[in-house]
């Protein structure tokens, strides 16, 4: 699915401080290319770690591409992930599924934890979830770290 042609050939569906996003309509799933720096700042098994952590508990299909060589010595994770029809939730309405789920807002703006499952959610905000038209509530862009990778139960969020 990744190819440096594939990406040279189409304009960027969305451009972030973190990420440049591509969207393929044929495979329906976003291509996210992470900066360097944000690449650098985790540890690749601990990124890699997050990705499973949030499969498990969201449900997702996020998915390793590759490793980008840049022209200045750098690299970039790529990864996939499905597009999500739907629209960024309101705060309220985000905070009303998190907390059906157990998912309650600490002192930090934008941090939620589940202390029964040991999951804590960073940069849990409107824009970094889709409220699918199916009322399921997807992360695009949410930092998820669970006390233990095997955290197993997959928690559905839905509206």
């Amino acid at each position: 699915m990744f190819a440096e042609d594939y990406l040279a050939e189409r304009e960027p569906f969305s451009e972030g401080a973190e990420s440049i996003i591509y969207y393929n309509p044929a495979a329906h799933r976003t291509i996210k290319i992470l900066r360097p720096l944000v690449a650098e700042r985790t540890a690749p098994l601990v990124f890699f770690d997050r990705m499973a952590d949030a499969n498990r508990v969201f449900g997702d299909d996020l998915r390793l591409v590759g490793v980008k060589a840049n022209h200045d010595d750098t690299h970039s994770i790529v990864f996939s992930q499905p597009f999500y029809e739907g629209e960024h939730p309101d705060e309220a309405i985000m905070r009303e599924i998190l907390a059906a789920h157990g998912f309650f807002p600490t002192v930090t703006d934008g941090i939620f934890e589940n202390r029964e499952h040991g999951i804590t959610l960073y940069d849990a905000n409107p824009k970094n979830f889709i409220l699918k038209l199916d009322g399921q509530l997807m992360p695009i862009d949410v930092q998820i770290r669970a006390e233990s990778t095997g955290c197993g139960r997959q928690l559905k969020f839905g509206h």
